[in-house]
């Protein structure tokens, strides 16, 4: 029992110290957010939601990764509008689309609250645009932060004091 107990206080303070840091996460003032705003917040229009934000993950933040400033950014958008807009007509979900400066609600994403406000954004309304939106940062390329590395259950943390005294219990 002796030996296990430094081996449980360095094992801690491990796990301590790698968890992520959320905090150190910031959305820069010189962004450009997307917002994705379902027509209300029914199944059918959260469903809808999830269609367009599942569409634009897959077939444009990708095409934004790769921007590494502003400027290209905001004229990436600007071009790649008619192809977003092409896509979006195949789930045949009423919707505008603008790209300029939109107001966003307050939300508080990776324990940081932002104030509400007009920000440079890509907003994509279904229909009245009543419901819960879906927002994300596209410049610098945020969007997949949340749900890839802080937001999901399926983390695993291996840590090196773990393994160790996982090897003298067995």
């Amino acid at each position: 029992m002796k030996k296990l107990l430094p081996l449980l206080v360095i094992f801690i303070t491990i796990i301590n110290i790698s968890k992520p840091k959320t905090a150190d996460i910031i959305i820069p003032n010189d962004s450009i957010r997307l917002r994705i705003i379902p027509a209300d917040n029914s199944a059918n229009s959260l469903f809808d939601k999830a269609k367009v934000k599942d569409l634009v993950k897959k077939d444009i933040i990708p095409l934004l990764s790769t921007e590494k400033t502003l400027e290209a950014t905001r004229t990436k958008i600007t071009n790649l509008l008619p192809v977003i807009k092409e896509k979006l007509n195949t789930l045949n979900i009423p919707y505008s689309i603008n790209f300029g400066s939109n107001y966003f609600p307050s939300k508080t994403l990776l324990n940081h609250t932002y104030n509400p406000g007009s920000y440079e954004s890509l907003v994509i309304t279904l229909g009245k645009g009543n419901g819960s939106n879906y927002w994300c940062v596209l410049y610098p390329p945020l969007c997949l932060i949340d749900e890839t590395k802080y937001g999901t259950d399926t983390v695993e943390y291996k840590f090196f004091a773990q393994e160790i005294i996982n090897k003298y219990l067995k």
